[in-house]
């Protein structure tokens, strides 16, 4: 202690306001090895397409030639993420971390901006340096009142990802809850697979006057609150140029359709902003949608009709080749 407090007054000509200090166990922990930013920015990029893929996160990374474990990572993803904005671009030493042992969440989807995020990296920064111990959680956030430890490492492999990728400090991180982020992909689809299966399911409703329970498409069962996610998708990325194929999730079904909605026509501009309006709540909520609010036609637009709006919509491209107008 007193020999920074004397190399603060010595490098600094100013008398120290206070001693930063740890328990000598922490201080004593050996540095096992050390990473540039660059490492661990692309690291950063590996971890986040391996949970997006995975839908959990890898037991350890590879650093150069060094296996580190995900309680490590958090620790120089926060430290990585602080140094970043402070333009300090020195190696960042490697320390072992004991793992949590009960995570917990309560959060809900939203946007945590650059202040709180840099907030968070701090306090889980000081807490892992000064116990030897990774968090559990931070609490509260702006989100809820517990963000666990999964969701801190893949928020920050975010940030650091998007650093890598574009060169710049990310304005916030899009959350969802980790019971969202860690649903398991049952099946993917073609974009072809969906306009088929839109035809069919448009055809249904207007042969029978009933939403069908499931299409098929392939050889899965798809229900209709799934469907109309992959509906929306799938819309939204042909009006991108978006061939990649659809991932199929599970989604709760609708509890209380309403509608109040005139006839007339919902024009490209608006049924694409209803699909990414749709996409984000579902994708963020594993919900679906009652209804669509505020539209042009009145004020709620309800489930069944959306799902038939969009197999109208992809009915006509499947079978014309062309957009909707």
């Amino acid at each position: 202690m007193y020999s920074m407090i004397l190399d603060y007054y010595n490098t600094s000509g100013n008398k120290a306001a206070f001693a930063a200090m740890k328990p000598i166990t922490i201080v004593n922990l050996p540095v096992l090895n050390t990473f540039t930013i660059d490492q661990i920015k692309q690291a950063a990029t590996t971890v986040r397409d391996y949970i997006e893929n995975n839908q959990k996160l890898p037991n350890t990374i590879l650093i150069g030639s060094t296996e580190v474990t995900m309680p490590q990572f958090l620790e120089l993803l926060t430290t990585t993420t602080i140094r970043i904005n402070n333009g300090n671009n020195k190696p960042i030493p490697l320390r072992t971390f004991t793992a949590p042992t009960n995570p917990l969440e309560n959060i809900v989807a939203g946007n945590i901006y650059k202040t709180e995020y840099l907030k968070i990296a701090n306090a889980v920064k000081n807490y892992m340096d000064s116990t030897g111990k990774t968090p559990n959680y931070v609490s509260p956030t702006s989100i809820g009142n517990q963000l666990r430890y999964e969701n801190l490492v893949y928020m920050y492999s975010m940030i650091l990802d998007y650093y890598n990728t574009s060169g710049n400090k990310a304005a916030f991180a899009a959350m969802k809850p980790w019971s969202v982020v860690s649903q398991p992909v049952l099946a993917t689809f073609t974009i072809d697979q969906i306009k088929q299966a839109a035809t069919s399911v448009r055809n249904t409703i207007e042969t029978t006057r009933l939403l069908p329970t499931t299409v098929l498409i392939g050889t899965t069962n798809v229900t209709m609150p799934q469907f109309l996610e992959l509906l929306a998708t799938t819309t939204i990325q042909i009006n991108n140029g978006n061939n990649n194929p659809v991932t199929l999730k599970n989604f709760t079904a609708p509890t209380s359709p309403l509608e109040n909605i005139v006839a007339g026509n919902i024009y490209k501009t608006e049924y694409l902003k209803i699909a990414n309006d749709i996409k984000n709540y579902m994708d963020t909520s594993g919900k679906t949608p009652d209804f669509a609010y505020k539209t042009s036609l009145g004020t709620y637009l309800r489930y069944e009709n959306l799902v038939y709006m969009y197999s109208m919509i992809l009915d006509y491209y499947n079978t014309s080749g062309n957009k909707a107008a």
